[in-house]
């Protein structure tokens, strides 16, 4: 069983996302979902990292999805951000 939930020996694999790629945006990341055939729906998700100040406007990452790939680009303001590619 590639991702999900396995208990006595049946896969819940329904309804559960698995982390398929997970680290630190220093600069611009590409996930290649041919080398997971088995997923069929992807998320992504950023968490900044360290002090926000709440008075400036933040910048997020950036995600593109081009054919069979996913591209995920830090802000240009700098900030680190954790990124988790979700999948099942």
């Amino acid at each position: 069983m590639a991702y999900g939930l396995q208990i006595n020996g049946f896969d819940f694999t329904y309804g559960v996302y698995s982390v398929i790629q997970k680290g630190t945006l220093y600069y611009t990341v590409i996930v290649d979902k041919a080398n997971h055939p088995d997923i069929r729906e992807w998320r992504t998700v950023f968490v900044p990292l360290g002090i926000r100040d709440i008075s400036k406007n933040e910048l997020r990452p950036t995600v593109v999805e081009i054919n069979n790939t996913i591209v995920m680009t830090p802000p240009a303001s700098g900030v680190e951000h954790l990124y988790f590619v979700l999948g099942r």
